[in-house]
């Protein structure tokens, strides 16, 4: 990876003319002067926005992940029992709808990754989330549980292509500065999203019927994508990637510049990433897989405590992204990432010790803030050690394994279950898990060693 040492504070200026700063269109030696190529609308989309538009995007994003996560991957179960009433499907096949879910994740993690530095990182978000509209629409008057499986898998696949290239997005419009902070309450959008179904479907299912609910949160999701797009235009973030990206790109880049340009990834840092990020699959959905049932069923809690304490983790998430990214501007995004896995640890020792109700909602409390942070610090950290193109890939591949190793988790959770008759050694695990990701963020390079890396 080219990587810069120099300071974060200095201007970057491409190596292909150095007589010209491309981020703020000035030319070298004369800072008044604006050059014709630093006025380009790509120029616009690679250069840190100023705090009032930073704020605009970041309000966007993290309603889009708010809408593609909250909305097209969490809503289903909420209300799944209501739909199941009315269209009689059996629940071995909500069972593959889900896996299906999982595997449109998955694909739409490697594709997304590989098309985004061909068409630009703001093109594909915005394209996910109005495919991503028109699915939650066509859940509302779809009448064939196959039917409604494919649009899910549609969903589960949108959320991986938006997410992904927010990445590039952030990395060519956000300052260094602040970006843990960006990304940190992007990736929490989640949380709010889960905190609206939690609202919203109660009382639609009470006052209306489960169509409705499909129907006014795709909607609202098409109402707000109109306003990004304008917003996103008006700012050059849908301009595609910069000239000197794409004339250094062949128009059908063929095996073997595609095998050469990942084995350029191949370093140990990167290795130790994509460890990371599996391993962050393997342990927060397998804490959060069976955090209900090991609470109902196995310690005796009600229904009524669960579910207080996923209000609490949600609550603790709205906030917690954020929290935990301004930590990382200040202490580093490494080492945030380290509090984040020793919380989650701290979580999990929690939950096993259960001496009192006390110690569930400290473990809901720490389980809020490590897992909503996790999602964004580790792309926060991508974004800064390797360029907007790498970003993608790096990030993509990295989302692929944290799927597989939230399948492994959630696959040996249950075995270890079925074997043991106690979920005692699953979240034995998950914190023995969480305290090796600690260890594995040691090796890692403090990500302002290399200021902002080069495009």
């Amino acid at each position: 990876m080219t990587l810069h040492g120099h300071s974060p504070s200095r201007s970057r200026v491409p190596a292909k003319d150095a007589g010209t700063n491309l981020l703020n269109g000035t030319t070298a030696g004369n800072p008044g002067k604006r050059s014709f190529e630093g006025m380009t609308t790509a120029t616009i989309s690679s250069g840190p926005m100023g705090a009032a538009a930073a704020a605009g995007l970041t309000l966007f994003f993290t309603f889009f992940i708010a809408a593609t996560y909250g909305f097209g991957i969490y809503l289903f179960p909420v209300i799944m029992s209501d739909m199941r009433a009315d269209l009689a499907f059996i629940y071995q096949q909500a069972g593959v709808i889900t896996a299906a879910s999982q595997a449109g994740f998955l694909v739409a993690a490697f594709t997304s990754g590989a098309i985004t530095p061909r068409i630009g990182g703001g093109r594909v978000v915005v394209a996910s989330v109005a495919i991503t509209v028109a699915c939650l629409l066509g859940l509302g008057v779809a009448e064939n549980i196959w039917v409604i499986g494919a649009l899910l898998t549609i969903l589960g696949g949108m959320a991986a292509s938006a997410y992904i290239p927010m990445v590039e997005v952030c990395q060519r419009a956000i300052g260094i500065r602040h970006r843990g902070k960006v990304l940190g309450l992007i990736s929490s959008g989640t949380a709010y999203g889960v905190f609206v179904n939690g609202l919203l479907a109660p009382y639609l299912l009470a006052n209306s019927h489960w169509r409705i609910i499909w129907v006014t949160v795709g909607a609202g999701t098409g109402m707000v994508l109109v306003l990004a797009f304008l917003y996103l235009s008006t700012r050059g973030l849908l301009s595609g990637p910069p000239p000197e990206e794409r004339a250094h790109e062949p128009s059908r880049p063929s095996a073997r510049v595609l095998w050469q340009r990942f084995k350029g990834l191949l370093g140990r840092k990167t290795v130790v990433i994509w460890t990371i990020m599996l391993l962050n699959g393997f342990t927060c959905l397998s804490f959060q897989t069976y955090f209900s049932a090991y609470l109902r069923d196995e310690l005796g809690y009600s229904a009524v405590l669960a579910g207080t304490l996923w209000t609490v983790i949600g609550f603790v998430g709205m906030g917690g992204g954020f929290a935990m990214g301004a930590l990382a501007d200040w202490i580093t995004i490494r080492a945030a990432m380290a509090v984040s896995y020793l919380l989650l640890a701290l979580a999990s020792l929690l939950v096993l010790l259960h001496g009192d109700v006390i110690m569930l909602y400290a473990a809901a409390v720490a389980f809020g803030l490590a897992f909503y942070a996790i999602f964004g610090l580790a792309p926060a950290y991508i974004s800064r050690v390797t360029t907007a193109r790498q970003s993608t890939i790096v990030f993509g591949i990295g989302n692929i394994l944290l799927g597989f190793g939230a399948m492994a988790g959630n696959f040996l959770g249950g075995q270890l279950k079925h074997m043991t008759g106690t979920f005692d050694w699953t979240y034995i695990l998950v914190a023995a898990a969480a305290f090796m990701l600690v260890l594995l963020t040691l090796p890692l390079p403090s990500e302002r060693l290399h200021g902002e890396p080069a495009e």
